[in-house]
Protein backbone atom coordinates (compact mmCIF):
# COMPACT_ATOMS: atom_id res chain seq x y z
CA UNK A 1 0.00 0.00 0.00
CA UNK A 2 0.97 3.32 -0.86
CA UNK A 3 -0.57 6.51 0.65
CA UNK A 4 0.72 9.78 -1.34
CA UNK A 5 0.78 12.62 1.57
CA UNK A 6 2.01 16.89 1.67
CA UNK A 7 3.83 16.12 3.82
CA UNK A 8 5.26 12.96 5.77
CA UNK A 9 5.30 13.83 9.36
CA UNK A 10 6.27 11.49 12.99
CA UNK A 11 2.30 11.98 13.64
CA UNK A 12 1.30 11.00 10.56
CA UNK A 13 3.61 7.96 10.49
CA UNK A 14 2.20 7.06 14.45
CA UNK A 15 -1.45 7.05 13.31
CA UNK A 16 -0.94 5.41 10.35
CA UNK A 17 1.00 2.67 12.21
CA UNK A 18 -1.83 2.24 14.72
CA UNK A 19 -5.02 2.04 11.89
CA UNK A 20 -2.58 -0.46 9.90
CA UNK A 21 -1.46 -2.40 12.98
CA UNK A 22 -2.76 -5.96 11.86
CA UNK A 23 -2.48 -5.04 7.92
CA UNK A 24 -0.70 -8.27 6.14
CA UNK A 25 1.38 -5.66 4.29
CA UNK A 26 3.78 -2.40 4.04
CA UNK A 27 2.45 1.27 4.36
CA UNK A 28 4.56 3.06 2.10
CA UNK A 29 4.45 7.36 2.14
CA UNK A 30 5.23 9.14 -0.68
CA UNK A 31 5.00 13.18 -1.70
CA UNK A 32 5.23 12.56 -5.57
CA UNK A 33 2.27 12.35 -7.50
CA UNK A 34 4.70 10.27 -9.92
CA UNK A 35 5.70 7.42 -7.54
CA UNK A 36 2.09 7.91 -6.08
CA UNK A 37 0.36 6.70 -9.73
CA UNK A 38 3.18 4.63 -10.74
CA UNK A 39 3.25 2.04 -7.63
CA UNK A 40 1.45 -1.24 -8.24
CA UNK A 41 -0.59 -2.01 -5.75
CA UNK A 42 -3.66 -0.31 -3.25
CA UNK A 43 -2.93 3.74 -2.95
CA UNK A 44 -4.54 5.86 -0.33
CA UNK A 45 -4.37 9.65 -0.98
CA UNK A 46 -4.36 11.42 2.53
CA UNK A 47 -4.45 15.19 1.67
CA UNK A 48 -6.59 18.18 2.96
CA UNK A 49 -9.67 18.97 1.94
CA UNK A 50 -9.44 21.32 -0.90
CA UNK A 51 -7.47 19.15 -2.68
CA UNK A 52 -9.56 16.80 -5.64
CA UNK A 53 -6.75 14.49 -6.44
CA UNK A 54 -7.56 10.99 -6.25
CA UNK A 55 -10.68 11.60 -4.72
CA UNK A 56 -11.98 8.06 -5.04
CA UNK A 57 -9.46 6.60 -2.66
CA UNK A 58 -9.06 9.78 -0.37
CA UNK A 59 -9.77 10.82 3.01
CA UNK A 60 -9.14 14.33 3.65
CA UNK A 61 -6.45 15.15 6.78
CA UNK A 62 -8.35 17.70 9.34
CA UNK A 63 -4.94 19.20 9.37
CA UNK A 64 -3.18 18.43 13.35
CA UNK A 65 -0.94 15.47 11.59
CA UNK A 66 0.16 18.02 9.51
CA UNK A 67 2.03 19.91 12.78
CA UNK A 68 3.96 19.68 15.88
CA UNK A 69 1.16 21.68 18.20
CA UNK A 70 -1.00 20.46 20.69
CA UNK A 71 -3.02 23.76 21.24
CA UNK A 72 -6.92 23.63 21.10
CA UNK A 73 -8.55 22.39 17.96
CA UNK A 74 -11.78 21.74 16.32
CA UNK A 75 -12.96 18.16 16.66
CA UNK A 76 -16.31 18.30 14.88
CA UNK A 77 -18.32 15.24 15.46
CA UNK A 78 -20.11 12.94 12.69
CA UNK A 79 -21.70 9.56 12.04
CA UNK A 80 -20.53 6.67 10.02
CA UNK A 81 -21.66 3.16 9.90
CA UNK A 82 -23.86 4.11 13.50
CA UNK A 83 -21.24 5.19 14.77
CA UNK A 84 -19.74 8.40 16.31
CA UNK A 85 -16.76 9.75 14.82
CA UNK A 86 -14.71 13.14 15.13
CA UNK A 87 -12.70 15.53 12.76
CA UNK A 88 -15.86 14.90 10.33
CA UNK A 89 -14.36 15.25 7.02
CA UNK A 90 -16.94 15.66 4.09
CA UNK A 91 -16.27 13.98 0.23
CA UNK A 92 -13.62 11.22 1.00
CA UNK A 93 -13.93 7.90 1.13
CA UNK A 94 -15.09 7.64 4.39
CA UNK A 95 -16.70 10.77 6.05
CA UNK A 96 -14.34 11.39 8.97
CA UNK A 97 -10.61 11.61 9.42
CA UNK A 98 -10.07 8.55 11.36
CA UNK A 99 -6.22 9.13 11.39
CA UNK A 100 -7.00 12.15 13.34
CA UNK A 101 -9.71 10.81 15.58
CA UNK A 102 -7.13 8.06 16.42
CA UNK A 103 -4.61 9.89 17.32
CA UNK A 104 -6.48 12.55 19.63
CA UNK A 105 -8.01 9.88 21.71
CA UNK A 106 -4.79 7.92 21.99
CA UNK A 107 -2.54 10.52 22.80
CA UNK A 108 -5.19 12.10 25.40
CA UNK A 109 -4.60 15.29 23.44
CA UNK A 110 -6.99 16.92 24.93
CA UNK A 111 -5.64 16.45 28.28
CA UNK A 112 -2.97 18.67 27.55
CA UNK A 113 -5.27 21.69 27.22
CA UNK A 114 -6.28 23.38 30.58
CA UNK A 115 -9.18 21.31 32.05
CA UNK A 116 -11.56 21.14 35.41
CA UNK A 117 -10.02 18.70 37.51
CA UNK A 118 -10.68 17.05 40.61
CA UNK A 119 -9.54 18.04 44.07
CA UNK A 120 -6.44 15.96 43.77
CA UNK A 121 -5.33 17.75 39.89
CA UNK A 122 -6.69 14.25 37.95
CA UNK A 123 -8.68 14.98 34.44
CA UNK A 124 -12.50 14.62 35.24
CA UNK A 125 -14.11 11.83 32.22
CA UNK A 126 -17.07 14.51 32.12
CA UNK A 127 -14.30 16.97 30.43
CA UNK A 128 -13.67 14.34 27.69
CA UNK A 129 -14.77 14.17 24.34
CA UNK A 130 -15.83 10.47 24.58
CA UNK A 131 -17.82 11.72 27.28
CA UNK A 132 -20.21 14.46 25.31
CA UNK A 133 -20.28 11.41 22.41
CA UNK A 134 -21.69 9.36 25.06
CA UNK A 135 -18.80 6.39 24.38
CA UNK A 136 -16.62 5.98 27.00
CA UNK A 137 -18.10 2.22 27.41
CA UNK A 138 -16.57 1.49 24.13
CA UNK A 139 -13.67 1.17 22.39
CA UNK A 140 -14.45 3.08 19.67
CA UNK A 141 -11.28 3.07 18.56
CA UNK A 142 -11.44 -0.35 17.57
CA UNK A 143 -14.76 0.20 16.05
CA UNK A 144 -13.78 2.47 13.36
CA UNK A 145 -10.34 0.51 12.56
CA UNK A 146 -12.34 -2.97 12.49
CA UNK A 147 -15.30 -1.13 10.10
CA UNK A 148 -12.36 0.69 8.22
CA UNK A 149 -10.12 -3.01 7.80
CA UNK A 150 -13.92 -4.11 6.43
CA UNK A 151 -14.44 -1.26 4.00
CA UNK A 152 -10.53 -1.42 2.33
CA UNK A 153 -10.93 -5.17 1.86
CA UNK A 154 -14.19 -4.70 0.25
CA UNK A 155 -12.62 -2.00 -2.08
CA UNK A 156 -9.68 -4.28 -2.69
CA UNK A 157 -9.50 -8.21 -1.71
CA UNK A 158 -6.05 -8.22 -2.04
CA UNK A 159 -5.45 -6.42 1.45
CA UNK A 160 -5.54 -8.76 4.59
CA UNK A 161 -5.31 -8.07 8.10
CA UNK A 162 -4.26 -10.36 11.24
CA UNK A 163 -6.55 -11.36 14.09
CA UNK A 164 -4.60 -10.80 17.18
CA UNK A 165 -5.53 -13.34 20.35
CA UNK A 166 -7.20 -11.62 22.61
CA UNK A 167 -5.14 -11.08 26.38
CA UNK A 168 -6.11 -11.18 30.24
CA UNK A 169 -4.24 -9.63 32.92
CA UNK A 170 -5.32 -10.02 36.68
CA UNK A 171 -3.44 -6.77 38.50
CA UNK A 172 -3.41 -5.77 42.24
CA UNK A 173 -2.24 -2.50 43.52
CA UNK A 174 -0.81 -2.71 47.42
CA UNK A 175 -1.15 0.44 48.76
CA UNK A 176 -1.45 -0.44 52.34
CA UNK A 177 0.55 -3.95 52.44
CA UNK A 178 -0.89 -4.98 55.84
CA UNK A 179 -3.71 -3.06 58.01
CA UNK A 180 -2.00 -4.08 61.83
CA UNK A 181 1.21 -6.09 61.34
CA UNK A 182 4.82 -4.86 60.35
CA UNK A 183 3.40 -0.92 61.44
CA UNK A 184 6.28 -0.68 64.32
CA UNK A 185 5.50 0.62 68.20
CA UNK A 186 5.04 4.24 67.19
CA UNK A 187 2.22 3.92 64.15
CA UNK A 188 0.80 0.94 66.12
CA UNK A 189 0.56 3.24 69.37
CA UNK A 190 -0.98 6.17 66.96
CA UNK A 191 -3.49 3.57 65.54
CA UNK A 192 -4.29 2.19 69.32
CA UNK A 193 -4.68 6.54 70.26
CA UNK A 194 -6.76 7.02 66.96
CA UNK A 195 -9.50 4.34 67.72
CA UNK A 196 -9.80 4.91 71.30
CA UNK A 197 -10.69 8.44 70.59
CA UNK A 198 -12.92 7.81 67.59
CA UNK A 199 -14.47 4.69 70.07
CA UNK A 200 -14.03 2.36 67.29
CA UNK A 201 -14.14 -0.54 69.37
CA UNK A 202 -14.46 -3.13 66.22
CA UNK A 203 -11.22 -1.78 64.86
CA UNK A 204 -9.37 -1.63 68.33
CA UNK A 205 -10.42 -5.53 68.57
CA UNK A 206 -9.08 -6.23 65.29
CA UNK A 207 -5.61 -4.24 65.81
CA UNK A 208 -5.06 -5.74 69.35
CA UNK A 209 -5.84 -9.45 68.13
CA UNK A 210 -3.23 -8.66 65.33
CA UNK A 211 -0.95 -7.29 67.29
CA UNK A 212 -0.46 -9.40 70.50
CA UNK A 213 -2.36 -12.65 69.40
CA UNK A 214 -1.12 -13.35 65.85
CA UNK A 215 -4.43 -13.37 64.50
CA UNK A 216 -4.44 -13.04 60.63
CA UNK A 217 -4.12 -9.35 59.49
CA UNK A 218 -7.36 -8.48 57.60
CA UNK A 219 -4.99 -7.28 54.35
CA UNK A 220 -2.91 -10.33 54.05
CA UNK A 221 -4.83 -11.42 51.20
CA UNK A 222 -2.09 -12.81 49.46
CA UNK A 223 -1.86 -16.07 49.68
CA UNK A 224 -5.94 -16.34 48.53
CA UNK A 225 -5.14 -14.01 45.47
CA UNK A 226 -2.03 -16.57 44.49
CA UNK A 227 -4.02 -19.41 44.82
CA UNK A 228 -6.79 -17.79 42.53
CA UNK A 229 -4.37 -17.05 39.71
CA UNK A 230 -2.72 -19.98 39.67
CA UNK A 231 -5.83 -22.08 39.87
CA UNK A 232 -7.23 -19.99 37.04
CA UNK A 233 -4.38 -20.22 35.27
CA UNK A 234 -4.30 -16.57 34.21
CA UNK A 235 -1.16 -14.41 34.40
CA UNK A 236 -1.05 -11.63 37.01
CA UNK A 237 1.17 -8.21 37.77
CA UNK A 238 1.15 -7.26 41.69
CA UNK A 239 2.05 -2.91 41.81
CA UNK A 240 3.61 -2.03 45.31
CA UNK A 241 3.69 1.24 46.89
CA UNK A 242 7.16 1.81 48.44
CA UNK A 243 7.01 6.03 48.71
CA UNK A 244 7.73 8.26 51.84
CA UNK A 245 4.81 8.21 54.37
CA UNK A 246 2.90 11.28 52.86
CA UNK A 247 -1.24 12.32 52.92
CA UNK A 248 -1.75 9.81 50.51
CA UNK A 249 0.60 7.93 50.54
CA UNK A 250 0.07 5.88 53.83
CA UNK A 251 1.82 2.39 53.10
CA UNK A 252 4.38 0.71 54.98
CA UNK A 253 8.44 1.97 54.83
CA UNK A 254 10.34 0.44 52.35
CA UNK A 255 12.36 -0.50 55.18
CA UNK A 256 10.00 -2.42 56.83
CA UNK A 257 11.22 -6.07 57.13
CA UNK A 258 7.54 -7.21 56.84
CA UNK A 259 6.82 -5.79 53.70
CA UNK A 260 10.12 -6.81 51.85
CA UNK A 261 9.43 -10.33 53.13
CA UNK A 262 6.11 -10.25 51.33
CA UNK A 263 7.69 -8.17 48.18
CA UNK A 264 10.18 -11.33 47.86
CA UNK A 265 7.87 -13.81 48.05
CA UNK A 266 5.32 -12.83 45.87
CA UNK A 267 8.16 -11.98 43.25
CA UNK A 268 9.25 -15.93 43.31
CA UNK A 269 6.15 -16.60 41.33
CA UNK A 270 4.10 -13.45 39.80
CA UNK A 271 5.39 -10.03 37.80
CA UNK A 272 5.63 -6.97 39.94
CA UNK A 273 5.90 -3.44 39.24
CA UNK A 274 6.06 -0.52 40.77
CA UNK A 275 3.26 2.02 42.09
CA UNK A 276 4.70 5.34 42.26
CA UNK A 277 3.09 7.81 45.19
CA UNK A 278 0.86 10.69 44.34
CA UNK A 279 4.21 13.05 44.90
CA UNK A 280 5.66 11.12 42.01
CA UNK A 281 3.71 12.11 38.79
CA UNK A 282 6.09 15.09 38.46
CA UNK A 283 9.11 14.76 39.96
CA UNK A 284 12.02 12.29 38.38
CA UNK A 285 14.16 12.29 41.41
CA UNK A 286 11.24 10.63 43.18
CA UNK A 287 10.00 8.46 40.52
CA UNK A 288 13.44 6.89 40.10
CA UNK A 289 13.97 6.77 43.81
CA UNK A 290 11.01 4.45 44.61
CA UNK A 291 11.62 2.38 41.44
CA UNK A 292 15.00 2.02 42.38
CA UNK A 293 13.83 0.56 45.74
CA UNK A 294 11.61 -1.83 44.49
CA UNK A 295 14.50 -3.35 42.48
CA UNK A 296 16.65 -3.47 45.37
CA UNK A 297 14.35 -5.74 47.05
CA UNK A 298 13.81 -7.97 44.08
CA UNK A 299 17.28 -8.40 42.54
CA UNK A 300 16.06 -6.96 38.72
CA UNK A 301 14.79 -4.15 36.49
CA UNK A 302 11.83 -2.70 37.25
CA UNK A 303 9.77 -2.44 33.99
CA UNK A 304 6.68 -1.96 35.09
CA UNK A 305 4.11 1.13 36.76
CA UNK A 306 0.59 1.97 37.64
CA UNK A 307 0.50 5.34 39.54
CA UNK A 308 -0.92 5.57 42.36
CA UNK A 309 -4.40 7.57 42.76
CA UNK A 310 -3.91 6.86 38.87
CA UNK A 311 -2.31 10.67 39.64
CA UNK A 312 -1.33 11.26 35.58
CA UNK A 313 -0.55 14.38 33.71
CA UNK A 314 0.39 14.07 30.41
CA UNK A 315 2.79 16.91 29.97
CA UNK A 316 4.54 14.94 32.67
CA UNK A 317 4.20 11.62 34.49
CA UNK A 318 4.70 9.46 31.11
CA UNK A 319 7.54 11.37 30.07
CA UNK A 320 9.62 10.61 33.37
CA UNK A 321 8.46 7.18 33.22
CA UNK A 322 10.49 6.65 30.67
CA UNK A 323 13.12 8.60 31.36
CA UNK A 324 13.42 6.11 34.32
CA UNK A 325 13.11 2.56 32.55
CA UNK A 326 9.76 2.15 32.48
CA UNK A 327 8.75 0.30 29.20
CA UNK A 328 5.24 -0.89 30.38
CA UNK A 329 2.59 1.37 32.33
CA UNK A 330 -1.08 0.47 33.74
CA UNK A 331 -2.32 3.66 34.39
CA UNK A 332 -4.53 4.40 31.66
CA UNK A 333 -8.33 4.81 32.85
CA UNK A 334 -10.29 7.08 35.09
CA UNK A 335 -10.82 6.70 38.86
CA UNK A 336 -14.55 8.20 39.03
CA UNK A 337 -15.83 6.21 35.77
CA UNK A 338 -15.19 2.60 34.59
CA UNK A 339 -14.82 3.18 30.58
CA UNK A 340 -12.13 3.66 27.60
CA UNK A 341 -10.11 6.27 28.51
CA UNK A 342 -8.07 6.43 25.15
CA UNK A 343 -10.72 4.79 23.20
CA UNK A 344 -8.81 1.98 23.23
CA UNK A 345 -8.97 -2.09 24.80
CA UNK A 346 -5.08 -2.70 22.61
CA UNK A 347 -1.66 -1.88 24.37
CA UNK A 348 -0.26 0.67 22.32
CA UNK A 349 3.09 2.69 22.03
CA UNK A 350 2.75 6.29 23.39
CA UNK A 351 3.28 9.53 21.12
CA UNK A 352 4.76 12.52 23.24
CA UNK A 353 3.38 15.05 21.78
CA UNK A 354 5.93 17.72 23.58
CA UNK A 355 8.50 16.04 21.58
CA UNK A 356 6.66 15.28 18.49
CA UNK A 357 7.84 11.90 18.36
CA UNK A 358 6.82 8.25 19.45
CA UNK A 359 8.67 6.97 22.44
CA UNK A 360 9.30 3.20 23.95
CA UNK A 361 6.45 3.29 26.31
CA UNK A 362 3.46 0.59 26.24
CA UNK A 363 0.27 1.58 27.34
CA UNK A 364 -1.77 -0.93 28.69
CA UNK A 365 -5.39 0.41 29.03
CA UNK A 366 -7.78 -1.04 31.88
CA UNK A 367 -11.54 -0.80 31.73
CA UNK A 368 -12.43 -0.92 35.01
CA UNK A 369 -11.34 -0.28 39.01
CA UNK A 370 -12.96 -2.18 41.97
CA UNK A 371 -13.40 1.51 44.13
CA UNK A 372 -14.92 3.04 40.70
CA UNK A 373 -17.52 -0.02 40.46
CA UNK A 374 -18.37 -0.28 43.73
CA UNK A 375 -17.54 3.80 45.49
CA UNK A 376 -17.72 6.27 42.38
CA UNK A 377 -21.13 4.74 40.58
CA UNK A 378 -22.49 2.56 43.54
CA UNK A 379 -23.07 -0.60 41.92
CA UNK A 380 -24.36 -3.54 43.64
CA UNK A 381 -22.65 -6.92 43.55
CA UNK A 382 -24.61 -8.66 40.67
CA UNK A 383 -24.50 -4.70 38.57
CA UNK A 384 -20.49 -4.70 39.14
CA UNK A 385 -20.32 -8.78 37.61
CA UNK A 386 -22.70 -7.25 34.36
CA UNK A 387 -20.44 -4.68 33.96
CA UNK A 388 -17.29 -6.77 34.20
CA UNK A 389 -18.98 -9.27 31.59
CA UNK A 390 -19.81 -6.76 29.46
CA UNK A 391 -16.10 -5.39 29.31
CA UNK A 392 -14.65 -9.20 28.78
CA UNK A 393 -16.74 -9.43 25.96
CA UNK A 394 -16.37 -6.26 23.78
CA UNK A 395 -12.88 -6.18 24.31
CA UNK A 396 -12.93 -10.10 23.19
CA UNK A 397 -14.56 -8.59 20.32
CA UNK A 398 -11.82 -6.66 19.35
CA UNK A 399 -9.02 -8.83 20.36
CA UNK A 400 -7.91 -6.74 23.16
CA UNK A 401 -6.42 -7.17 26.41
CA UNK A 402 -8.84 -7.41 29.39
CA UNK A 403 -7.28 -6.02 32.53
CA UNK A 404 -8.69 -6.02 35.84
CA UNK A 405 -7.47 -3.92 38.58
CA UNK A 406 -8.03 -4.76 42.61
CA UNK A 407 -6.42 -3.98 45.68
CA UNK A 408 -5.10 -6.85 48.60
CA UNK A 409 -7.85 -4.83 51.11
CA UNK A 410 -10.26 -5.27 48.81
CA UNK A 411 -10.66 -8.82 48.44
CA UNK A 412 -10.93 -9.34 52.07
CA UNK A 413 -14.49 -9.99 51.95
CA UNK A 414 -14.92 -8.17 54.92
CA UNK A 415 -16.46 -5.10 55.99
CA UNK A 416 -17.50 -3.03 53.45
CA UNK A 417 -15.95 -5.30 50.99
CA UNK A 418 -17.77 -8.30 52.33
CA UNK A 419 -19.51 -10.41 49.19
CA UNK A 420 -16.74 -8.98 46.48
CA UNK A 421 -14.29 -11.61 46.42
CA UNK A 422 -17.47 -12.71 44.20
CA UNK A 423 -16.74 -9.95 42.14
CA UNK A 424 -13.13 -10.82 41.45
CA UNK A 425 -13.38 -14.39 41.00
CA UNK A 426 -16.20 -13.68 38.04
CA UNK A 427 -13.35 -11.63 36.43
CA UNK A 428 -10.90 -14.12 36.67
CA UNK A 429 -13.58 -16.59 35.50
CA UNK A 430 -13.65 -14.36 32.62
CA UNK A 431 -10.19 -13.77 32.04
CA UNK A 432 -9.67 -17.61 32.28
CA UNK A 433 -11.72 -18.09 29.04
CA UNK A 434 -9.16 -15.90 26.87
Amino acid sequence: MIVLVEQITPRIQYAFSIVFRDFEGEVLFTTQENEFLAYDGFKLSYLKRNSTQHAQNAIYAAGILEHAEYSRVKSDQGTWQDMPTLFAQAGGMIPFDIFSATFFLLTRYEEYWRFESDAMGRYLPTNSVMHQMDVLDRPIVEEWITAFQKFLVEKDATLQFRNPEPKFISTIDVDSAFAYSHKGSYRTFGGVLKDLSRVEVKNLSKRLKTILFNAPDPYDTYQYLEDQHRKKKVRSIFFFLLADFGEFDKGLPHSSRGLRQLITKIAKTNEVGIHPGVASFKRYNTILKEKSRLESIVGKQIKMSRQHYLMLKFRTTYRLLKSTGIEHDFTMGYAHQTGFRAGTCRPYIWFDLKKNSPSNLMIHPFPAMDVTLKNYEGLSIEDAKKKLSYYAEVIHKYNGEFITLWHNETVTNQETWAGWREVFEHGLDLGAKY
